[in-house]
């Protein structure tokens, strides 16, 4: 028998940023490397996940990696700024 996703600790935190978000009525992108799309999974694996989460990026080579940490770290203030340009940057 197959394991239960997300896990039981990571799913405890994943309702809790979903409720989070919903309450104040926000949206999340994801941009992920070492996760390889853990992250992105465990969200939409929530009910109602279509109302806050916009999207996801895994990359894995180095030179998307080290695009996307210098673009993240240039535009600190700017997260969704940060993940369009990466995206469209591919």
């Amino acid at each position: 028998m197959a394991g239960r996703f997300p896990p039981e600790p990571l799913k405890a935190i994943v309702e809790e940023v979903a409720s989070l978000l919903k309450a104040r009525k926000e949206t999340i992108s994801v941009a992920e490397t070492a996760a390889g799309g853990l992250i992105s999974a465990a969200l939409l694996a929530t009910p109602g996940a279509s109302t806050f989460y916009k999207g996801g990026l895994t990359v894995s080579d180095p030179s998307s990696i080290l695009l996307l940490s210098m673009r993240c770290q240039t535009h600190k203030h700017n997260r969704v700024w940060c993940l369009r340009h990466v995206q469209k940057s591919q």
